[in-house]
């Protein structure tokens, strides 16, 4: 693999050996032209209830997925469970995943009732389940999953967070207009810390 930046462009050159090498360079690419066009994508699972969108990140292992589970069980949709299109001007957010995955210990604890649906799975052993279209929701608050230290945080501390969740933009474009999408997003979306073993309970309240 080689990577090149120059002034104005940014090139990803990628071993096309496999079918999973094309998709990772169509995937790459096509969040390149998003961000370029001003959407900024989320590492974020994303849920709605009763007219209420939320959107839950923090690193890979963190628990997006497990608390997506829980929270599909208590009422709650699942928009995205781990990737997501968020347009900074109306704060309309959509889907970018097909399914939901979990592994099979989360299903038989929280959802034991897709037991008896059929099972695929992914790369990584996790049960896959397909997720139903959904159109786009307003964004309303974005979770940060933590082992400890919780409520609001600061702006920049927000925008710092933001940054964290849509990664780090390839080209020069791109980077120009997610700095300024960024930067709308963090003063118009609420960004709370919260442990990870509460945000169920405090969501379901």
């Amino acid at each position: 693999m080689a990577f090149e930046v120059g002034i104005h462009d940014a090139w990803l050159r990628l071993p096309l050996d496999t079918a999973a090498d094309e998709r990772l360079s169509a995937h790459l690419a096509l969040t390149e032209v998003g961000r370029a066009c001003g959407l900024v994508p989320l590492h974020a699972a994303v849920l709605t209830r009763q007219g209420k969108t939320v959107a839950i990140s923090g690193p890979s292992g963190a628990g997006k997925s497990t608390a997506s589970l829980r929270l599909l069980a208590a009422g709650w949709s699942v928009v995205a469970e781990d990737s997501a299109w968020l347009d900074p001007l109306s704060l309309q957010v959509v889907g970018a995943d097909q399914g939901l995955r979990v592994f099979e210990s989360s299903v038989r604890q929280f959802a034991p009732q897709w037991l008896r649906k059929p099972v695929r799975r992914d790369a990584h052993g996790k049960w896959w389940f397909d997720l139903p279209s959904m159109g786009g929701q307003t964004l309303q608050r974005l979770y940060l999953l933590k082992d400890e230290g919780t409520g609001l945080i600061s702006p920049a501390a927000a925008v710092a967070a933001l940054w964290q969740a849509s990664g780090v933009p390839l080209c020069a474009a791109a980077q120009q207009m997610v700095s300024q999408s960024l930067a709308r997003v963090a003063q118009h979306l609420p960004v709370e810390a919260v442990e990870r073993n509460t945000l169920v309970a405090q969501l379901s309240a």
